[in-house]
C-alpha cells in the first residue's frame, strides 16, 4: 500500500461510458482508507440513479466548476470526458491548476482520442489533465500520438470488469431462465438475439452519417449509422429460421422515436434499468463499437460487430487487434448469424482480451507528486 497523501478524492462523470469507467474505481478509494465521491450530471446522472450506482448529483450551471470545487474541497480530481465541449469536467482542469490540486484524465473508450480534451478550441490537448488513466495500451499508443507525455499515461484495465463479475455471480446465482422470465418472459423458448443501439452522433457527429465508403447501404431511407447496421439486420433476419426473438437495447442517449420506423419488426425494446441483464440472458449479441461489445464479450456471450466500413474497426481496438468478429458486408452479415446464433467459438472472444481489460487499480495516483 503507498503512503497515502490523498484524503479527499473527487470523481466526476457527465456521460455514461465515464461514469461506467469512474463508479467501481470507489471501493478502491475506500480500501486505502481514501474519501472519493462520484458527482455526476446530464446522461451519467440518470444512468447512476437507473441502476442504483453510487454517486452524488450535482445540478448547479452557472458556475457550476467552481462551486463543485469549493463544495467537495478535494486534494486530487479525476474527470471523466464526455461528448460536451463545453462540460463541466473539461473546465475543473484549468481551475484544479491554478488552484494546485493534482487533476485527472479516465478515458473509458479509445474513440475520439484527439477530441476528449479539445473543447471548443483548435488544440488537441487545449484541457489536458495531468494524468491519465488508459483502459488498454492501443488508447495509451493513440494519446502518445497526439502527444501527451507517454509517462503520464497509466494503463489500468476497464473497472467495469470488476463490475461484471459481481454482476456475473448474482445472475448466475438467481438462474438464467428466472432472469429470463423477470427482464423478457415474452422470448419463451426462441433464442434471444439483441441489438445493442448507439447514438448515431457525438464529438464527431459527421462520422456517424452515411458516408461514400458505406459498404453497408441499409435501405436508403436513413443516413444515420445505427439505423443502417439495424436495417441490414432486420433484413439478415429475413433469412434466418427459425427467427430469433429480436431485442432492441437503447443506449442511455437513444430514444424510441429514433427507431419508429421499424415498429413490428423486433420483438421487446429494452431500454433503461441494468443492460447486464438483458446481454447476460441473450444467446447472442450484435452491435457496433460501443463498451457494451467488450461486456458482452466477458460475459461469455456470442458476440459481433456489425460495421459500415472497414474503417471503423480502429474506433474498437478489441475489433482492429482481431479478439473480436466483425462484419462490413451483406454477404458476410448472413453468412455469420447462423454461427454466432449456434455459439459458433469463433465468435467467442478468446481468454487473452480479458487479460488486456482486466482492472488494475493505480495506487500510485494516491501519492503526492504523482
Amino acid at each position: 500500500m503507498p503512503n497515502t497523501e490523498q484524503r479527499n478524492v473527487l470523481l466526476f462523470a457527465e456521460d455514461p461510458g465515464a461514469a461506467n469507467y469512474l463508479v467501481p474505481m470507489l471501493p478502491h478509494f475506500e480500501s486505502h482508507g481514501v474519501a472519493a465521491s462520484l458527482f455526476a450530471c446530464g446522461p451519467a446522472l440518470s444512468y447512476l440513479a437507473q441502476h442504483g450506482l453510487p454517486h452524488r448529483p450535482w445540478l448547479r450551471k452557472m458556475g457550476a466548476a467552481e462551486e463543485l470545487l469549493a463544495s467537495a474541497k478535494p486534494d486530487l480530481v479525476i474527470v471523466g470526458t464526455s461528448e460536451n465541449k463545453d462540460g463541466i469536467g473539461l473546465h475543473l482542469v484549468p481551475l484544479c491548476r491554478e488552484r494546485g490540486i493534482p487533476v485527472i484524465g479516465a478515458v473509458d473508450a479509445f474513440m475520439n482520442a484527439a477530441h476528449r480534451f479539445k473543447g471548443n478550441t483548435d488544440k488537441t490537448l487545449a484541457y489536458a489533465p495531468d494524468l491519465l488513466l488508459v483502459a488498454d495500451p492501443w488508447t495509451k499508443d493513440e494519446y502518445v500520438r497526439i502527444g501527451f507525455d507517454a509517462q503520464k499515461i497509466i494503463i489500468c484495465g476497464h473497472p467495469m470488469y470488476e463490475r461484471l463479475d459481481s454482476e456475473k455471480a448474482r445472475l448466475d446465482k438467481e438462474g438464467r431462465e428466472t432472469v429470463m422470465r423477470r427482464v423478457c418472459p415474452l422470448a419463451g423458448d426462441r433464442k434471444v438475439l439483441v441489438f445493442m443501439a448507439e447514438l448515431s452522433g457525438g464529438l464527431q457527429a459527421r462520422e456517424f452519417m452515411r458516408s461514400a465508403d458505406y459498404t453497408l447501404p441499409g435501405r436508403g431511407g436513413s443516413d444515420k449509422r445505427t439505423n443502417i447496421i439495424f436495417e441490414e439486420l432486420l433484413d439478415a433476419l429475413k433469412e434466418v429460421s427459425p427467427r430469433p426473438f429480436l431485442v432492441l437495447r437503447l443506449s442511455p442517449k437513444n430514444s424510441l422515436d429514433e427507431f419508429a420506423a421499424y415498429t413490428g419488426e423486433f420483438d421487446f425494446i429494452s431500454e433503461g434499468g441494468n443492460h447486464l441483464e438483458i446481454i447476460y440472458l441473450a444467446d447472442a449479441v450484435v452491435g457496433m463499437t460501443s463498451t457494451a461489445m467488450l461486456e458482452a464479450a466477458a460475459l461469455g456471450r456470442p458476440a459481433l460487430s456489425i460495421l459500415p466500413r472497414e474503417s471503423e474497426k480502429k474506433w474498437l481496438p478489441a475489433l482492429a487487434q482481431g479478439y473480436l468478429p466483425c462484419v462490413c458486408t451483406r454477404d458476410a452479415l448472413r453468412r455469420a448469424l447462423p454461427g454466432l446464433l449456434s455459439r459458433d467459438s469463433a465468435f467467442l472472444s478468446p481468454p487473452r482480451l480479458a487479460e488486456i481489460l482486466e482492472f488494475r487499480f493505480p495506487e500510485e495516483i494516491l501519492r503526492k507528486g504523482f
